[in-house]
Order: structure tokens, then C-alpha cells, then sequence
């Protein structure tokens, strides 16, 4: 993280003047939001929307972990907030003109406990807190087309952590306001993310135009968590022009990036022909730009091998979009060899993509999609809290394991019970 000036939070939890100053809390020191559920103390409505619209990161990373919590008031207050951000609300001329002066703050303000007073045990449970950079104020946000979302895929150790601060780091030297949701596989004990791709993503982390936010994938198989596509909307609320959405792994149960993303970036290390074998056709199907990383040194042949059998494998697939073919490049994050070139191609997609509307469409879609995503969640945590279910489910668990009832008899059972 960056040796930047933290601004102190006061007890009323505003944040100070600009220009004043704290020290960095010592190396290794935890600021993160406090691990304490009182949902009778959780900030209104108002407060989460005024906070975050006022471009506070210190909100926006509230409002994030308010998403992603399970608790029912929290996710009552999570969608009231998501209605206020995102709904389409033209500026006050006297707001557009402010928003065509704002500059970002060079400051900064990580969540701590110690934050806005009683405020700090209320906001639902974050073992994965942001990494937020020296700054706490961001400019008006721009509109949410406008984002690129970009979802980055890959097998693990392909370097998707590595590149990602490579080009992330590149995008805020030209001027961009960069995010990235990394789903971080969830630790086994707490719940929380193990956040391993924070740490390899420490140079963009500390950058002032940057937000770095890892979330626990939980039970989630499909790359991405239940709630990302929720994330991305509270980060282009706020002015974001680039998310990336760095998925748990890579395979077919990685569809799920592309339900979100304008733009799908895969990654592969070298591997000759037999890295073929660890990408399924489907994640090549939704792949719009395909890098091998790692061509650096020794690597460097073995690298072209296999972006020579890729470009040969995407071939053979049907374009998602009319008229493009994904480009196959090579490109070493650890020498940011290629990583302009990266954009590059990720830019022409888009281009591509919006070129007769293609854009709005997938948007479309997706929103689609993720309802129904949605749907099917609620749908499953309904049907375990009935009652008539709950009171079954163990001796349907038993009998099936027993081998005295079939897994679909004792689905079908349970389903009976929860609509008679």
C-alpha cells in the first residue's frame, strides 16, 4: 500500500479538509470494517447513497460490503441503495457544472473500526476490506455506458493477478479511474477471502486512481460471486471507466464473467498444444481477446508455441460478435511486454461490440440473466428455511447416503414439501 496521507475519520465520520493528513498505520496493522453485526444500528438509506454519491471511498467499500452480505434487513437496505445509485436522475445545471470542474483528491481513507463512531459495528461483516489507495474522493461519476467492463479469466498461474497490475497500473498513467473485483477463493474457516490476488496486485492497489476490492467466492462455481454484478453498478456509480472482474479460476464454470463483462479477456501460461487441455470450449467461446502471459526469458518460445495453437483452436469457433475474430497475443506482465497492445484490442472489441448497438443489447441480456441468476438463489435459500423442508431434510440426507432412497426420490420429496 501506498506510504500516502490517510485523512482521520472523525467521531461524527466525515471526512476531514482537504490537505490534512494522518500517518499510515503501521505495517501490518488491520483497517478494516469492523466484524460486528448490529443491523438495528445500520446507516440509512440516505446515509450509504449521500455517502457514496459524494465520491467517498470509505462508503463506497461500505456499500460494497453491504451488498455482499446474506443478512435479510442488510439486503432490504443493499437494494434500496442499489435503486437510488443506479436509477437515471439528469444533473442540476449548477451539478453539471460542478462535475465538469471536479478533480480527483489527492487523499486518502481506508475503513477502519474506528470510523464514524457507533457507525463502526454496524456495517455488515467484511473479512475482505478494500485495498483503497491515497484517494477518498473521486470525480462525478461518468455514465455507466461509458464503463468498460472487462471480465479476466484464467487457469490458476497464468498470471492474472500479475497482468492486471501491470495494465491497471498502465491505464492510471493515462488518465483512467481504475476498479477491480477480484474473487478470491473463500477461506474454509471464515468465510472470507483468503485475498492472495491483493498481494499480487500491490503497485495498482497504491495507485490514487485505483480500487482494488477482493471478494470471498464462497460457494460460487460460476468465477464470479451472486452479488458481483451488484459491485459493478455501486463502482460506475462513482465514476469507474474501467472494472475488471478477475474470476476465482478458469473452465466452463467460469461462463459466469461473461454474463457481466462488455469485454472477456483470457489468460494462459505457456504450455504448448497441451494447454488446449486445461480451457474448455465453452470459456473459448466467450473469450473476445486470448493473451498467453509469461513470454518472458525462457518461456518466451514455449509462449508462442501456444499462442500460435490457440490462435489455430479460435479458428474453428463461431464469432460472438459479427465481424470479430479474438486476437491471440502474447505479453509478459512481469516486463510489461504487450500489455498497451492488451488494450489495445480490448478497446477495438468494444468498438466492435457498440458498432450497431451490440452493447446495450448484451447489457440487456445480461440483466436478464443475472435476475434470473437471482431468481434461482432465492429460490434455493427459500426453499431451505421452509419448515416443512427443514424438518425433513436430514432424514432425506440419511436415506440418500444409505442408499435407501435414489437422490431423485429424495429430491422430488423435498420439493413436494416445499409446494404441496
Amino acid at each position: 500500500m501506498s506510504s500516502g496521507n490517510l485523512p482521520p475519520v472523525g467521531e461524527s465520520g466525515d471526512l476531514p479538509p482537504v490537505g490534512e493528513s494522518r500517518r499510515l498505520p503501521p505495517a501490518g496493522e488491520s483497517r478494516r470494517l469492523s466484524l460486528v453485526d448490529k443491523s438495528s444500528n445500520l446507516p440509512s438509506v440516505d446515509e450509504y447513497v449521500d455517502g457514496v454519491r459524494s465520491g467517498s471511498l470509505s462508503w463506497l467499500s461500505r456499500a460494497i460490503t453491504l451488498v455482499e452480505s446474506t443478512n435479510d434487513e442488510h439486503r432490504l437496505v443493499a437494494l434500496s441503495v442499489l435503486s437510488r445509485l443506479t436509477a437515471p436522475s439528469p444533473p442540476a445545471a449548477s451539478d453539471s457544472a460542478a462535475a465538469a470542474d471536479a478533480a480527483v483528491v489527492p487523499s486518502a481513507s481506508v475503513p477502519s473500526s474506528a470510523s464514524a463512531g457507533s457507525d463502526a459495528a454496524v456495517v455488515p461483516s467484511s473479512a475482505h476490506a478494500a485495498v483503497v489507495p491515497s484517494a477518498s474522493v473521486l470525480t462525478a461519476p461518468s455514465p455507466p455506458a461509458a464503463t468498460h467492463r472487462i471480465g479476466v479469466t484464467g487457469a490458476a498461474g497464468a498470471g492474472k493477478s500479475t497482468l492486471l497490475d501491470a495494465l491497471g497500473s498502465w491505464l492510471c498513467e493515462q488518465g483512467r479511474r481504475v476498479a477491480v473485483l477480484a474473487v478470491d477463493p473463500s477461506s474454509a474457516v471464515s468465510g472470507g477471502s483468503i485475498l492472495g490476488d491483493k498481494t499480487r496486485m500491490s503497485r495498482l492497489a497504491s495507485n490514487p486512481s485505483a480500487f482494488v476490492r477482493p471478494s470471498p467466492s464462497g460457494a460460487a462455481v460460476s468465477g464470479v460471486t451472486g452479488t458481483t454484478f451488484e459491485a459493478v453498478l455501486l463502482l460506475e456509480s462513482v465514476g469507474f471507466d474501467v472494472v475488471f472482474v478477475e474470476t476465482v479460476g478458469a473452465g466452463q464454470s467460469t461462463l459466469g464473467v461473461a454474463d457481466l463483462a462488455d469485454s472477456v479477456l483470457t489468460l494462459v501460461a505457456p504450455g504448448g498444444g497441451d494447454a488446449l487441455q486445461g480451457i474448455k470450449r465453452g470459456l473459448l467461446e466467450v473469450t473476445d481477446v486470448l493473451v498467453v502471459n509469461k513470454a518472458d526469458g525462457d518461456s518466451l518460445a514455449a509462449a508462442r508455441r501456444t499462442a500460435a495453437d490457440y490462435d489455430s483452436a479460435l479458428r474453428l469457433l463461431r464469432p460472438s460478435v459479427a465481424g470479430w475474430r479474438p486476437p491471440v497475443l502474447t505479453a509478459s506482465a512481469l516486463e510489461g511486454a504487450g500489455i498497451e497492445q492488451v488494450w489495445e484490442r480490448l478497446c477495438e472489441h468494444r468498438r466492435a461490440l457498440a458498432a450497431d448497438g451490440g452493447l446495450e443489447r448484451r447489457r440487456g441480456e445480461q440483466r436478464v440473466r443475472w435476475m434470473w441468476h437471482l431468481i434461482e438463489g432465492g429460490l434455493l435459500d427459500a426453499f431451505r428455511r421452509r419448515s416443512q423442508v427443514r424438518a425433513s431434510l436430514d432424514e432425506a440426507e440419511d436415506a440418500v447416503r444409505s442408499g435407501t432412497l435414489t437422490p431423485s426420490q429424495a429430491a422430488l420429496g423435498l420439493v413436494e414439501r416445499f409446494v404441496p
